[in-house]
């Protein structure tokens, strides 16, 4: 009888709490598109947001954590950005590099793409977390890369490091 009552006490006492206020209202948006002239909707990749994003990078030093899935319509995202005119100042190349030229496994080297002249770090090489070196000329960080979702491909683990170090040093992750 006593059990009976207090659950009936914690019942109604959890229904008078008060709701927690709603949060700033998220911006909208659009999973999916319908093509010009119909046809089925398709989905828009992260990279193709752009108007969801890019005032985000505006005066920001950029660096980028992309792969050949990082595409706006059939152009990589490093070329778009870069025509747009956002100060990229790091590419970080997962397995594979970021054009996905690499073969399974091979250890991926620092450069400098030569697109679009920016440097390129490795983070499937001698290391696979940035470095603070690595990001000391990097305000935000964008990551896009497609995965599918099992545990032995390696880009949710860059995913993974890249926020763990981003979080270190204080930059922002999108």
């Amino acid at each position: 009888m006593i059990t009976r009552i207090l659950m009936s006490v914690v019942a109604v006492g959890c229904g008078a709490c008060p709701r927690p206020a709603a949060g700033p209202e998220l911006p909208n948006v659009v999973a999916a598109t319908q093509p010009p002239g119909g046809g089925k909707p398709r989905t828009l990749l992260g990279a193709e947001q752009l108007p969801a994003y890019l005032p985000l990078l505006a005066g920001k030093r950029v660096g980028l954590v992309v792969n050949q899935t990082s595409l706006v319509g059939r152009t990589h995202l490093v070329d778009t950005l870069t025509r747009r005119g956002v100060h990229l100042t790091a590419i970080f190349a997962p397995e594979h590099g970021f054009r996905g030229e690499a073969a399974d496994g091979a250890t991926i080297t620092d450069g400098r793409d030569a697109r679009s002249g920016v440097p390129v770090r490795s983070v499937y090489g001698s290391t696979k977390k940035p470095t603070p070196e690595m990001l000391a000329d990097v305000d935000v960080l964008v990551f896009d890369i497609q995965d599918v979702g099992t545990r032995f491909y390696t880009f949710i683990s860059t995913l993974h490091y890249v926020m763990e170090a981003a979080a270190e040093q204080g930059k922002r992750v999108v």
